[in-house]
């Protein structure tokens, strides 16, 4: 019962958060930038997430103050990082492109794995990263808003996003043997909040807001469906499952965000992006199938 529970955790989750593309598109048109829009998820999802610990279990705030700086990390240089990269690939590519783009992070995660933790480069992970370098370049080879190319500036936003994402999962996996998911997400969260609202100039936001009132309704919504809830729920669903099984459950993402994008803004979908996809999916689900036989 929990491993079906976990997999309709997952699912949703993953949807949730293959609709982001959505929320960018929208409210970049009442003026907010992709940064400030990012910074406003991170602070209601910080609100959220601390309330719900502060009602559940108070004790998951108590944190080493040496593990500040890992914290700082993770919701700084990784997380805000990835987030914003995330938003830029999507406004100078397409919801698919950058989705696609986005999950190659597993590939990235088994590259510094070898390099620093020494593991091994076995031939299911070479498989893995010849089918991820393939479906990147179809996928980028064949954009949905008619060029011929994606950018070399999208492609590294693209790929920046997918190096933050990356690094988070490197990082998490340390900080878990000593605390809990919702904790990690909380701090990471608050550090993601500080330093992208110090930065970003919030206080410009007042004016959209009071002009655009269905703005802050919108915003809201993209805090609780692409931040709070998906990482709860992903949370959760971690503590019922294998992680190699709910990263592949999780591949569902970039399928959403690319008929997100052909079905709210007529992306076209090329049969050469199909091909990208597929094989992209196809190599997390290799190297996920490795991780789970034990291989290295």
């Amino acid at each position: 019962m929990e491993k079906k529970l976990a997999t309709v955790y997952t699912l949703i989750a993953a949807s949730l958060w293959g609709t982001i593309g959505l929320f960018v598109n929208i409210l970049t048109s009442y003026g907010l930038t992709s940064i400030q829009l990012t910074v406003m998820r991170f602070m209601i999802s910080t609100v959220i997430i601390g309330v719900y610990i502060g009602l559940k279990d108070k004790k998951k705030y108590v944190i080493q103050w040496k593990d500040l700086k890992w914290f700082f990390v993770t919701g700084v240089l990784c997380v805000l990082f990835f987030n914003v990269s995330y938003a830029i690939a999507i406004k100078q590519s397409s919801m698919s492109v950058a989705a696609v783009l986005l999950y190659t992070s597993p590939i990235i995660v088994t590259l510094i794995s070898i390099s620093v933790f020494g593991e091994i480069l076995t031939k299911r992970k070479c498989m893995a990263v010849i089918f991820s370098v393939l479906g990147c370049a179809l996928v980028s080879a064949n954009t949905s808003k008619g060029s011929t190319s994606v950018s070399v500036e999208a492609f590294l936003w693209g790929m920046g996003a997918a190096t933050g994402y990356a690094m988070y999962s490197v990082l998490t996996r340390v900080l878990l043997k000593k605390y809990t998911s919702i904790t990690i997400l909380f701090y990471t969260f608050v550090f993601a909040s500080v330093v992208g609202g110090s930065s970003c100039r919030i206080d410009q936001l007042l004016p959209i807001f009071i002009n655009n009132t269905d703005a802050c309704l919108i915003v809201l919504i993209s805090a609780l469906l692409c931040n709070a809830i998906p990482y709860f729920l992903y949370s959760n669903a971690l503590s019922m499952m294998e992680a190699s099984n709910v990263s592949i459950i999780a591949s569902i993402e970039p399928i959403v965000a690319t008929l997100v994008g052909a079905l709210v803004f007529k992306e076209n979908i090329t049969i050469y992006s199909v091909i990208g996809i597929l094989s992209v999916l196809c190599s997390i689900i290799i190297l996920n199938k490795s991780n789970k036989n034990g291989e290295m």
